[in-house]
This record gives structure tokens, C-alpha cells and sequence, in this order.
């Protein structure tokens, strides 16, 4: 990820995974939940995880920032009922997401598109 100067991995361990950003610089590491999506300024990214199944890894969001060029994990939260797989950032506070969530009809796992917006401050 040349664009914020950092190198990503995939991090498997014995039954769960991650996604690492190794810092090209001074190999600094940040472990995230799913793969990073830049927001269109590329001053943010956001991650998420879908595991509403099994439960071995995270299902939620972190949003990030590039800060001086690192990453810093500006919040985070983990889902009960429902988890996002694909985003995709349309402005820079907007998303539009695959939102899966538990039918309670059927139990089954169905998917939905949402629009979500993230609002936050600033301290530049």
C-alpha cells in the first residue's frame, strides 16, 4: 500500500487470521481485523469483519488514520447481530456496505446493501 507507506500481509494463525501493516520505514506493525479501504483523501481507512458463525475472529469495524505517515486506531466495535464483508467509501465520511445479518424467519444468513455515514472530529 504505497499510498500510505505501508506494506499489508495476511496474518493466518491456527484458526483465525489478521491483516498486518508493516511500516516501510521502520517496520512498525499494526494488526487489523479485515483489509484496509482508504477513504478518498487517503487520510482515513476503514477495516471490517465478518464472523457471525464460528466466532474465531472480530466481527465488527476500526477505522483508522494515517497520522505523520503511521497508523493510528482511531475507534473501534464489534457486532453482535450483524457484520459488513465488502465497503466501499463513496465521500469521505460515507460507506456503502454488504451488510449480513441472521433472518429471523428462516435463520438464515442474508445480505442487504447499507449506506452508513461516520462522523468524527478533527484535532488538526
Amino acid at each position: 500500500m504505497n499510498e500510505i507507506n505501508q506494506w499489508l500481509l495476511l496474518g493466518s494463525y491456527y484458526e483465525s487470521f489478521d491483516y498486518l501493516l508493516i511500516d516501510q520505514e521502520d517496520g512498525g506493525e499494526s494488526h487489523l481485523w479485515g483489509l484496509p479501504v482508504l477513504s478518498p483523501d487517503k487520510k482515513y481507512f476503514l477495516t471490517t469483519q465478518l464472523d457471525l458463525e464460528a466466532g474465531f475472529v472480530s466481527n465488527g469495524f476500526q477505522l483508522w488514520r494515517m497520522e505523520n505517515r503511521k497508523p493510528l486506531l482511531r475507534w473501534e466495535k464489534e457486532l453482535q447481530d450483524w457484520g459488513a464483508g465488502k465497503i466501499i467509501w463513496t465521500r469521505n465520511n460515507y460507506v456503502l456496505a454488504e451488510q449480513t445479518y441472521r433472518n429471523d424467519s428462516s435463520n438464515e444468513l442474508e445480505n442487504r446493501l447499507i449506506k452508513m455515514k461516520f462522523i468524527w472530529v478533527d484535532t488538526e
